[in-house]
């Protein structure tokens, strides 16, 4: 087993990340008539349903002064799409790469990395279809798109973090990647997507407002939807990037405490 990757190592290596990131997208809809196109087509369709859904089955709106249900809705679910499958996939990441778990010279840091890139890729076909509807709507983010590249940073740390976490974690117990599919499903409840702050007391409203995804949702809209009129508030950016700086460090420390012990479990 080689030893662990240094961060410099790995950032010269992000050649070998994206090839990873690219493999797993060709590898997943191999076979299929359309190909990668189902990568944008399955978050398409499930926006469309949210979207019938809430605004006609349950004919929900936005307070008075925010952007209309539908815009807040799609961009929140962008974002959060991004997160889920970055994560999701994240925790198969060294189980789903026995093959190379077991190379001598592979470093395996970089594995949890292509997951996150792979959701990356796609979300950005997700985005620039958003974008695009959002302008033929009337609704132009402007200026304030150069704001958007800081919130995708933000919840690829976030995604890469966690991966860390589970990828080391489901080697050695593999109900590591379905229980964090449960809890993704909760937390998707408890982020401001098809919800609003205004919607609950100034208490329960703080308290929510703390969730690591409430920032980046909250961002994605100040950047995209120009009824948004400020960005998050400085004390939860500040708070998001230390638990994400945090996350992400200790991800990987954990990663490279077990990494010893996979070739032996697997």
């Amino acid at each position: 087993m080689a030893r662990p990757a240094t961060f410099p190592e790995i950032w010269r290596s992000r050649g070998i990340v994206l090839r990873l990131a690219q493999a797993e997208l060709r590898n997943r809809y191999s076979g299929s008539a359309l190909g990668v196109l189902w990568a944008l087509i399955q978050p398409a369709m499930v926006m469309a349903v949210f979207w019938f859904v809430f605004s006609y089955g349950l004919r929900v709106t936005s307070p008075e002064g925010e952007p209309a249900f539908v815009a807040r809705l799609l961009v929140g679910l962008a974002a959060w799409f991004c997160f889920s499958e970055a994560v999701s996939n994240g925790a198969h990441a060294v189980t789903g790469s026995a093959y190379l778990v077991k190379k001598v010279a592979f470093p395996l840091e970089l594995l949890p990395l292509a997951p996150v890139i792979a959701a990356v890729m796609v979300h950005l076909g997700v985005l620039a279809c958003l974008v695009a509807g959002l302008a033929l709507g009337g609704s132009w983010g402007g200026w304030r798109l150069l704001h958007l590249p800081l919130y995708l940073a933000a919840v690829s740390l976030l995604a890469a973090g966690f991966a860390y976490w589970l990828a080391a974690l489901q080697v050695f117990q593999r109900d590591v990647a379905q229980t964090a599919t449960l809890l993704l499903q909760i937390w998707f409840w408890m982020t401001p997507i098809v919800w609003s702050f205004a919607m609950f007391p100034p208490e329960v409203a703080t308290v929510l407002g703390w969730n690591p995804m409430a920032y980046v949702v909250d961002g994605y809209r100040y950047a995209l939807l120009p009824e948004v009129a400020a960005p998050p508030a400085l004390h939860h950016a500040l708070s998001f990037w230390l638990t994400a700086c945090l996350l992400f460090a200790s991800g990987v420390a954990m990663f490279r405490r077990l990494r010893a012990d996979f070739a032996d479990v697997l």
